[in-house]
């Protein structure tokens, strides 16, 4: 990745949220995090990407100079998602550096979140909940707004199992001997 391209989203569905800057690690990026991860993994998952320019997409970099600088971002990263409720599976989430190839000094930091299983609600350290709709994040919810959450997540998983508890076939049971 060089600056001033344009960043290429992948085509695979996900929600892209482009931040042109990092902030500090217990400043800006920490309230970032605590909303859109928490928004995230309440829907069908999606990407944090930092160092582009939202608009028009282009690369500008972020200051990430040493890798001690990497380190400071990644426990803030590490601790939010250690604080959400329920607990986030590590397959869920995951957090990618890429230097850029003409300026050493900056890079592009990605953060890509995988839905949470269905069923469940994630919570911030905060005891917020956010979700993702339309492409932009909503929340924190209001109690109302959580329990039709809830609903919608409860007749999701009804759908998914609905073939598991169907029953057997007329025909398929007269087939089958009868044990006396």
């Amino acid at each position: 990745m060089r600056k001033g391209q344009k960043y290429m989203a992948q085509e695979d569905g996900r929600v892209y949220f482009y931040f042109e800057k990092l902030g500090f690690p217990s400043g800006t990026f920490r309230q970032v995090l605590s909303k859109y991860v928490n928004g995230l993994l309440n829907t069908k998952g999606g990407m944090l990407v930092f160092g582009v320019e939202p608009r028009s997409r282009k690369i500008i970099g972020c200051d990430i100079k040493t890798r001690l600088h990497e380190d400071l971002f990644r426990l803030e990263f590490d601790n939010e998602v250690r604080t959400t409720r329920p607990t986030v599976s590590p397959s869920l989430c995951r957090f990618v550096v890429t230097r850029l190839e003409d300026f050493p000094g900056l890079s592009i930091l990605e953060i890509k979140i995988g839905a949470g299983p269905i069923g469940e609600m994630f919570m911030n350290h905060a005891e917020q909940v956010f979700v993702v709709r339309r492409r932009q994040l909503f929340g924190p919810l209001i109690p109302q707004e959580i329990k039709d959450l809830v609903i919608a997540k409860y007749r999701e998983e009804i759908t998914s199992t609905c073939n598991l508890l169907s029953p057997v076939p007329k025909e398929k049971e007269s087939q089958d001997p009868q044990v006396e």
